[in-house]
């Protein structure tokens, strides 16, 4: 069984990802040698832009000799400020062009295992020492359109230089709104069972 992109498969399209963290996705489950990009495979001719994002800590099951990419497999564009962990077996299994700047290739970003950290959300928090702890752009998290991001994914604020990928290490997460609902909000949603 062919699988590629035990997170993330871009065929034919593009896929633009800001202020995530891809891990614990495996490729090639079966062990049958056909399968790469634990984290993300790119195919030729399609594209994915990170922008920071964290990419580490993934699996390739693929047996030696055969090739392996545990966290990235094809070319992925950097808009900056991302950490991945593992470029594969050879090397070249992973090819990051683009905006570089503020990248740490082979990094350990520390991921502690994913747990309640508040909000609506599990999360991997990021561990004492990560190399992704204010280490992402320094004027604020971006979205794939350059607006700010002033929250992570507990919708906990982000610090003055925040850390890379979905976690904020230090972010106060208001346990009224933990569920998701957002203050002032007005919306009112239901869920009916037939």
């Amino acid at each position: 069984m062919l699988i590629h992109g035990g997170g993330i498969y871009a065929n034919s399209t593009g896929v633009e990802i800001a202020s995530s963290t891809l891990t614990d996705n495996t490729a090639d489950a079966d062990a049958d040698g056909f399968g790469n990009g634990g984290g993300i495979f790119i195919y030729s001719g399609a594209s994915a832009e990170l922008r920071n994002t964290i990419v580490a800590s993934n699996h390739d099951s693929s047996p030696s000799p055969s090739p392996r990419a545990w966290d990235c497999a094809g070319t992925v564009q950097s808009a900056g400020y991302n950490l991945i962990r593992s470029l594969g077996f050879p090397l070249t299994a992973c090819d990051i062009q683009g905006n570089t700047t503020g990248n740490l290739v082979g990094a350990d970003p520390l991921l502690d295992v994913l747990a309640d950290n508040g909000g609506p959300t599990e999360t991997h928090a990021l561990g004492p020492g990560s190399a992704a702890i204010d280490a992402a752009h320094p004027t604020g998290c971006l979205d794939p359109d350059g607006a700010l991001l002033d929250a992570d994914q507990r919708h906990g604020l982000r610090q003055d230089r925040c850390d890379m990928g979905a976690f904020e290490v230090g972010a106060l997460v208001d346990p009224i709104f933990a569920d998701g609902f957002e203050s002032g909000s007005t919306s009112v949603w239901s869920n009916s069972v037939p």
